[in-house]
């Protein structure tokens, strides 16, 4: 029985191999007639196994013309699906979804990889993607090359337009520096969502494949920046050149606030480094000037560089963050010097006696007062250098005039010092001199009713009525008078501004009750309200808090006014509503 098992299982192999191959009686097989499908540099293996794999016959005579002896065992994809695995991922590429997989693939042999029909693969990509990347002048490398594969999955993927990775995973399996990037403490948000944000994926007219110019591109998204530079008379040069503000800026990832390089002086003084000159002027070398001094400004030792220049656009000149004077002479007013008296007391330049105002006096009289008072007072720069100098104080060691430099020849001298300058022989100062006797004003003698002078009035910003506005002069002459009724109170609450990060704020307190009048109370509400003003009662005092604003010095001014008018004050900073720290006192 077995035997004859055997011998049907040899004669059933026996035709129906002979009726597969379709052999003439020579002992033809297919490859003597198909024989150039299979000689190529790339088989399919289906192929070069066995042609039934794939085939099978019809039962027609074959080979004989117009007539087909074979045909396909599954129908397409089901066929390929037999070795290949289905596609089941979210995103099917059309052809491959459709079983068109002949589209792109030879089912024998090809020259190419992957038994494609043509090379490189962009080749077949462009059959239907029109990418129009003619008049481009950067190409994406891959692209160039033609592997659109390394990034694309022909067949299926799980993320859009069949990536093999999600971006910025995908970007960074080539791009190992930007890799190490998203490791640093702060993080731009665009590149931490997707690189395509900011650079195109196949071709662009911009360096590093960028969207758009900068530092357009970065505006999109930084209009506050954008109005800055538009709307300023001065700008930094380095923001309008071809790397904008990535000079500044790392467009990726950076251990310092604000996505800062270095930190913010190291950075600065990177360019500040040799002396750089512009159509309008020469900007001496700041760094130099720092490493030769002795002395250093103290606001770039606590506070770097922005606390006196903004680092995109100002309308002072010098990209200064408030009016300072320009030239070696100027008008002796206060208000021209703001940048100055953001830090430094304005007595010294107001008060022409006393002793708490400035150093520079002789006994009482205000050394700062002379020089800086009239139409041509000298501007801080003529003595000082506002960066870094060799001397105390930040006296220049020489003052440029025209094309001679006049030596300053300052030298401290026990409790004071003296100058030798080219503008008056040697003068000496000490703060240990007698006091200049200060005259009294002449009172009059003569018996007349004493006029009571008219206290001055303004316009309350809240409620739009005149009201008092409360002087020395004023509360004297009130003071004769029957007191008045109380009256209604501006309102203390004005919504305070949503900022986020960190902000600073100055709280005050004071035992006025904010439903009595008080005038030196809508003094403080009118002047200080723009930036938000809020009461609480806290026990038996009333706390009142202005800000948030994002500029230390306006606060250190704001402390400064309402320390002068005697109340009990603070200086606070805070990230986001979390308070942080006291600041001042």
């Amino acid at each position: 029985m077995k035997k004859l098992l055997l011998i049907l299982s040899i004669l059933i192999f026996y035709f129906n191999y002979k009726s597969f191959c379709q052999t003439d009686v020579a002992g033809k097989s297919c490859t003597d007639c198909h024989a150039n499908l299979i000689k190529q540099p790339v088989v399919h293996a289906a192929a070069e196994d066995a042609c039934d794999n794939c085939h099978i016959s019809n039962g027609s005579e074959h080979p004989q013309a117009g007539v087909k002896g074979f045909s396909l065992s599954e129908k397409m994809p089901d066929l390929c699906f037999i070795c290949h695995d289905e596609n089941t991922k979210k995103h099917i590429h059309p052809p491959a979804e459709e079983g068109e997989c002949l589209i792109c693939h030879s089912p024998h042999g090809s020259a190419n990889k992957s038994l494609l029909l043509n090379t490189p693969p962009s080749a077949l990509c462009a059959e239907c993607h029109d990418l129009d990347m003619t008049n481009k002048k950067i190409k994406h490398k891959p692209v160039e090359e033609g592997n659109c594969q390394l990034c694309h999955d022909p067949h299926q993927s799980d993320f859009s337009n069949y990536l093999k990775e999600e971006k910025p995973k995908l970007c960074m399996g080539c791009h190992t520096k930007v890799k190490q990037e998203a490791g640093l403490k702060n993080i731009h948000p665009p590149f931490d969502d997707d690189c395509a944000n900011c650079h195109e994926t196949h071709s662009s007219d911009e360096e590093k494949l960028l969207i758009s110019k900068m530092p357009g591109l970065c505006f999109e998204c930084h209009d506050e920046i954008q109005a800055k530079v538009e709307n300023s008379s001065v700008v930094h040069g380095i923001i309008n050149d071809a790397k904008g503000c990535a000079n500044c800026h790392s467009p990726h990832a950076s251990n310092f606030d604000k996505f800062l390089l270095r930190e913010e002086k190291e950075l600065c003084l990177g360019c500040h480094n040799k002396t750089i000159k512009t159509q309008t002027r020469t900007i001496r070398n700041i760094n130099k000037m720092l490493k030769k001094g002795n002395t250093i400004h103290g606001a770039i030792e606590n506070d770097g560089c922005v606390v006196c220049h903004n680092p995109h656009a100002s309308n002072n000149p010098l990209l200064l963050v408030e009016p300072f004077p320009s030239g070696r002479y100027t008008n002796g007013k206060s208000e021209d010097f703001e940048l100055c008296f953001s830090c430094h007391d304005s007595g010294l330049m107001d008060n022409e006696y006393g002793t708490t105002d400035t150093n520079f006096r002789n006994g009482n009289k205000n050394l700062h007062f002379f020089h800086l008072k009239g139409a041509n007072a000298r501007n801080c720069n003529l003595c000082h250098n506002v960066h870094g100098s060799v001397n105390e104080h930040l006296i220049s060691d020489k003052v440029k005039f025209g094309n001679w430099e006049m030596p300053v020849k300052f030298k401290v001298e026990g409790n004071g010092g003296s100058c030798n300058t080219g503008c008056h022989s040697k003068r000496t100062y000490s703060r240990d001199a007698q006091n200049v006797i200060i005259p009294k004003p002449i009172r009059s003698t003569t018996s007349t009713v004493k006029k009571i002078p008219a206290i001055p009035k303004r316009t309350d910003t809240h409620s739009g009525k005149s009201v008092s506005v409360e002087t020395p002069a004023a509360r004297k002459a009130a003071s004769t008078k029957k007191t008045p009724a109380a009256k209604t109170t501006p309102k203390y609450n004005v919504p305070q501004l949503d900022i986020k990060g960190v902000n600073y704020r100055v709280q005050f307190y004071t035992s006025i009750k904010p439903v009595n009048i008080n005038d030196r109370m809508v003094d403080v509400v009118a002047k200080f309200s723009k930036y938000g003003i809020i009461n609480q009662q806290e026990n038996n005092l009333y706390k009142y808090q202005i800000g948030p604003f994002t500029n230390k010095r306006e606060g250190r001014k704001i402390f400064e006014s309402l320390k002068a008018l005697g109340y009990q004050v603070m200086l606070l900073e805070y990230n986001d509503n979390n308070r942080i720290k006291m600041l001042l006192p």
